[in-house]
Formats: structure tokens, sequence, C-alpha cells
């Protein structure tokens, strides 16, 4: 971590004060979790993946389709309608 303070000539004080926070959990659980224990994220529903940062496919498709559970990856799209045909290889990625 690195720490620049920078003062103008002209402003003066006797002291700063500075507080700052920092988390163990992978992008701070991206504000969709909290870190529980180091390195590991509890995420909100609806949100997953180790940084919490994946939001769940069932969202996406509305009724035309559903999330399930797979291994490789946090959820995989369950499509009956073509709104989902274009996701697929969104979550590929994931």
């Amino acid at each position: 971590m690195l720490l620049h303070l920078f003062s103008d000539a002209n402003y003066n004080l006797l002291g700063f004060n500075a507080s700052f926070r920092f988390s163990l959990c992978p992008g701070g659980c991206r504000n969709h979790g909290q870190c529980r224990s180091p390195g590991v994220c509890a995420c909100e529903p609806g949100w997953g993946g180790p940084d919490c940062g994946l939001q769940e496919c069932s969202a996406y498709c509305g009724s035309h389709g559903t999330c399930a559970s797979v291994s490789l990856s946090p959820w995989a799209l369950t499509c009956d309608h073509t709104c989902c045909s274009h996701l697929l290889d969104l979550t590929a990625l994931v």
C-alpha cells in the first residue's frame, strides 16, 4: 500500500487524522456480501462467486429460464426461450 500525503504550503496544520479500512476478502466482496473469514465472502441472496461479483442468471431470464448449481460454475442457465441464448457465452466465461 502506498500512502501519499500532500499539503499546500499556505495550509498548515499541527497534525492530521487518517482513517482507513481494508478487506482480506477478494474485491471487498463487491458490496454484495460480507467478509466472514480471511478470504471468504458470504454473499447476499442473488449474488455469488468468490468475490460476490456474479449475479444469479435467473434474474436475467425472468420466467424464461432457471438457474442450476454446477460444480465448475456458480450458476448455469437452463433456458426454455431464446431470451437466454445471448447469455450462454457469458456464463461459459465464469
